[in-house]
C-alpha cells in the first residue's frame, strides 16, 4: 500500500530540478519541511516538490507576519550573516575534500551538511510561496493609490525610489522584501558554490566512493552515510536515482520507491497538461515571439553560448548565474516565482516581458519551439 497521502489537490512548489536528490531531500527536510506536508519526488533523475494546494494559505501567513514582526528581520539578517562565514569558510576548504580518510570524511561531513541544513532553515523563508499576501498587500495598493502602472510603484517601493506618500504597513512591507531578497540572492550564491557543478558535493562524493567503495552517496539519507562510515550493512540506494517518493506518514519521512513511489506520484501530480497554451502571473508586461531556450533543470550549471539576442528563456527559476541569457532575451518565463522573485525584478529593471508562476512551462514548451509571449495577458502560446 505505502504511505498514505491526505486526499487533496497538490500544488507543484518545484516543478524541474537536477542535483537535487535523496541526499539533499534529507537535508531539505531536516531544516526547513520536516514538519510540512511536503511530497518530494524523484523519476528519472528528474526532482520535484509539492505542497497541498490549501496549506499555501500557512505558508503566507507566516511571511506575512514575519514582516510585520520588528524583530524578525534583524534577527533574521544576524543569523544570515553568522551563515554566510561559515558557508564561505567551507567553500575555501575545497581542494582538501580530495585527501580526506575515514575519520576525517566523517567530520567534514557532519559538518557540511550542518552548515545546509542551515542554510535551508533560513532560505526556504524567502521562497516565493511565503510572499504571496505580501506581493497582493503591495499590488493593491499601488493599483488602487497612485497614477502609475502598480509594477512601476511596486519596483520604486521596493528599491527605496517611490516619491509619494504610503501608509506605514506598506513601507514595513516594501523595506521587508527589499532586504530578504538581497539576503536569499547572497546566500544563494554561496551554496551555488556548495553544490552546483564541479562542486564540493561532487568532491565528498568522490571521497566516499574512494573510501566505501559505493557509488550511491547522493541517493543515500544522512543517517544512511553515517551508518555506512560506522561500519554497518546498508543496502544499496542506487534506484532512488531512478524513481523515489518521500513522504512524512506519522510524523516519520519514508524514502520510498517502485510501486509505491508510482503510486504517491500519480496522486500527487494529478492530471496531465495538454494544451498548448501556460497560464502564469505578469511580472512585466509586454508581447513578443521568439525561439525557446528551455533551461527546465534548476540547480544545474548551464552553457548559455547558443543563447541569441531575442530568444525566450524559458526555465524553472533564475538567479545571478542567468544573467548572460537574461541580457540577451526577448522574454522570461519561470515555473516558479511571484513579482519579486529574481526574474520578475530583473525583467522590469531590463523592460522585457517576463510571466512567472507557470508552473508548467519547462513540462510543456520543448526547446526550439515557437512560442508567442503575452505577458498584458499573462499567457504563453506555442505556435509551432
Amino acid at each position: 500500500m505505502g504511505p498514505a497521502l491526505k486526499n487533496t489537490d497538490y500544488t507543484v512548489i518545484f516543478p524541474a530540478a537536477q542535483q537535487l536528490n535523496a541526499l539533499m531531500t534529507d537535508i531539505m527536510i531536516q531544516g526547513a519541511y520536516g514538519k510540512s506536508p511536503a511530497v518530494f519526488i524523484v523519476e528519472d533523475g528528474i526532482w520535484q516538490m509539492y505542497l497541498p494546494t490549501n496549506f499555501l494559505a500557512n505558508t503566507e501567513a507566516i511571511g506575512y507576519a514575519n514582516a510585520l514582526d520588528p524583530n524578525f528581520l534583524p534577527q533574521y539578517q544576524q543569523k544570515a550573516t553568522k551563515l554566510t562565514r561559515s558557508l564561505d569558510q567551507l567553500i575555501i576548504r575545497k581542494q582538501e575534500v580530495k585527501s580526506l580518510n575515514q575519520s576525517t570524511f566523517t567530520a567534514f561531513f557532519n559538518e557540511l551538511t550542518q552548515a545546509v541544513i542551515r542554510f535551508f532553515s533560513l532560505y526556504t523563508l524567502t521562497e516565493f510561496f511565503y510572499f504571496g499576501k505580501l506581493e497582493e498587500e503591495l499590488h493593491k495598493w499601488a493599483t488602487h493609490n497612485t497614477s502609475h502602472q502598480a509594477l512601476q510603484t511596486m519596483d520604486e517601493l521596493l528599491n527605496n525610489k517611490y516619491k509619494g506618500r504610503a501608509p506605514g504597513h506598506i513601507k514595513t512591507i516594501s523595506h521587508f522584501l527589499r532586504e530578504t531578497g538581497k539576503i536569499r540572492l547572497l546566500l544563494r550564491d554561496k551554496v551555488n558554490k556548495l553544490w552546483m557543478g564541479d562542486s564540493i558535493f561532487a568532491d565528498v562524493g568522490k571521497s566516499f566512493q574512494k573510501i566505501t567503495g559505493r557509488n550511491d552517496f547522493s541517493e543515500l539519507t544522512i543517517e544512511e552515510t553515517k551508518q555506512i562510515l560506522k561500519g554497518q550493512s546498508v543496502p544499496s540506494a542506487i534506484h532512488r536515482k531512478k524513481l523515489l517518493a518521500v513522504v512524512q506518514e506519522n510524523g516519520i519521512w519514508q524514502f520510498v520507491s517502485e510501486d509505491k513511489a508510482r503510486n504517491i506520484i500519480k496522486k500527487v501530480r494529478g492530471k496531465k497538461h495538454t494544451s498548448n497554451l501556460i497560464k502564469g502571473q505578469t511580472a512585466s508586461p509586454g508581447c513578443i515571439t521568439g525561439v525557446a531556450k528551455v533551461f527546465s533543470l534548476a540547480q544545474q550549471l548551464h552553457d548559455f553560448s547558443n543563447f541569441k539576442q531575442g530568444d525566450i528563456l524559458v526555465s524553472s527559476t533564475t538567479g545571478p548565474e542567468f544573467m548572460a541569457a537574461i541580457q540577451r532575451a526577448g522574454a522570461i518565463v519561470t515555473d516558479e516565482g511571484g513579482l519579486m522573485s529574481h526574474a520578475a525584478i530583473i525583467s522590469r529593471e531590463l523592460g522585457k516581458p517576463c510571466i512567472v508562476g507557470t508552473k508548467l512551462g519547462t513540462q510543456t514548451i520543448k526547446d526550439g519551439d515557437l512560442v508567442e509571449v503575452d505577458a498584458d495577458k499573462g499567457i504563453v502560446r506555442v505556435v509551432q
